[in-house]
């Protein structure tokens, strides 16, 4: 019982862990979904940002710059009221109409290579690119639109450098997360990094953060090792774009709680649990086995308090009891029944001739001859002395005749030995009494005054309570 109930509380704690490791499994998992969702919800902001940049120009090149001549002061004034870096205007050719007077000329160079073919190449009329490009150390946003005008189609280019975008900022406040770190990514592995502050650190992603870099070309998102700690990373594509953004984030600042304390608190309960519900399985044996030892204290103490020590017999309280229940018995099924009183012949003598410990010796044998010569149903006790009181259930007087017999006949045959040796006979005397429906003292008393009667004739006889019967003669 105890095994069964040790394995089944294992056995419980075993489900608790179970549970608790898919827990913190699933909270994990939650967390990677929701950085996940934010590097995605900044994705989709910078493609919506791009598509209404491009809008944007194309708009305003069909407006300004579809005229068959495009000035440089019209060029100047409208690049600069769009904040632009860099502008060009190319022909259908890819040849340049004109530049922006302020273009550095390695950006003109780079707008012009990097946008001529939609002039000529891209079949729709208002095809168009956007890309990240560095210039001397400092990355630049450019775009492309192509534009039909009635000498032809045109392309308009222009470029902003990323401090003066918005991206930045929107970066750095949708992923705003102590130790982060975000990377705007092209085609060609070019990168906008440092989004926090807006300043560029390297031209690519291989430079800025060669660990990242690695990992990321193995699989889109997961953790690796670097010298600042385990770092995990997701990407995000961004629609209609080239472009990616990789985050990257402490293991230890994103999964605080999961790899902190607060990890190792449930377990800590969950032990603490398991520890004390074997403790009280234990105690709760130790008081089962408390219980099983205090009834079993309980019934030794009734059989000793109901038992002769010197004979084994039932002692007086117990054979009157015995008797009680049998006359209860015998009165509500209205059967016969019998009593007898026994006693040892001259057992002074025994015990002044033998000494009182050979004497006790004989009255426990002879309790133990009597005992063994009755049948099961009948009870046999130690009245008082050397006398025995006899209950005979369901024995009418012809009955207890029989078994006096049985008894004196017991006894002839197996005598105490320290008698025999000192040819010292052992006899009984008894007095007999059928149940009259008299009450139990006046039933026991006649057998007594039968017994005396006994005593009176000579000993070693049998005498009943009713004067009609022939008294039995010396075996």
């Amino acid at each position: 019982m105890v095994l069964a109930l040790v394995v089944g509380w294992l056995a419980l704690i075993g489900v608790g862990c179970w549970l608790l490791a898919a827990s913190q499994a699933n909270s994990r998992k939650a967390m990677e979904a929701r950085l996940q969702t934010r590097v995605q919800y900044a994705a989709n902001f910078v493609s919506i940002y791009t598509d209404d940049l491009l809008a944007s120009q194309r708009a305003q090149a069909l407006n300004w710059f579809a005229t068959p001549v495009v000035t440089q002061d019209t060029l100047d004034r409208d690049s600069g009221a769009l904040g632009l870096e860099a502008a060009v205007v190319l022909d259908t050719h890819g040849h340049v109409i004109r530049a922006a007077s302020s273009a550095p000329k390695s950006l003109v160079d780079v707008l012009s290579s990097k946008y001529a073919n939609l002039a000529g190449v891209f079949a729709m009329p208002d095809a168009s690119g956007v890309a990240l490009s560095n210039i001397d150390g400092s990355p630049v946003l450019s775009f492309g639109v192509a534009y039909p005008t009635p000498s032809g189609r045109r392309v308009y280019a222009g470029a902003y450098a990323m401090s003066e975008s918005v991206l930045p900022a929107v970066l750095g406040s949708v992923l705003s997360s102590p130790g982060w770190q975000a990377y705007l990514v092209d085609l060609h592995g070019g990168l906008l990094t440092g989004v926090p502050s807006g300043r560029a650190q390297a031209s690519t992603l291989a430079k800025a953060d060669p660990e990242l870099w690695a990992a990321d070309r193995d699989a889109p998102d997961g953790s690796y090792d670097s010298p600042q700690g385990k770092q995990y990373y997701v990407t995000a594509p961004v629609a209609g774009t080239a472009w990616r953004i990789v985050l990257r984030d402490p293991e230890a600042q994103l999964f605080t709680f999961l790899n902190g304390a607060g990890r190792w608190l449930p377990w800590f309960a969950l032990a603490g649990l398991a520890v004390a519900g074997l403790a009280i399985i234990m105690l709760i044996t130790r008081l089962h086995g408390r219980r099983a030892q205090l009834i079993q204290l309980n019934t030794d103490l009734a059989r000793l308090a109901a038992i002769d020590p010197l004979t084994g017999l039932r002692n007086r309280r117990a054979i009157g009891e015995y008797l009680y229940d049998a006359l209860s018995a015998a009165r509500r099924h209205d059967h016969p029944l019998s009593v007898l009183v026994v006693d040892i012949d001259h057992f002074k003598t025994i015990n002044d001739t033998l000494g009182h410990r050979s004497g006790d010796a004989v009255l426990e044998h002879t309790a133990r001859v009597l005992d063994g010569a009755l049948r099961a149903e009948d009870a046999i006790g130690r009245w008082g002395g050397e006398e025995f009181l006899v209950v005979l259930p369901n024995t009418d007087e012809e009955g207890a005749l029989r078994a006096t017999e049985r008894l004196r006949e017991a006894l002839a045959g197996d005598q105490p030995e320290g008698a025999r040796s000192r040819e010292l006979p052992v006899t009984i005397t008894i007095g007999v009494a059928e149940w009259h429906r008299d009450e139990m003292d006046e039933l026991v008393s006649r057998a007594d005054s039968a017994l005396y009667l006994g005593k009176a004739a000579g000993r070693d006889t049998v005498q009943v309570s009713s004067p009609l019967h022939v008294v039995a003669e010396p075996i």
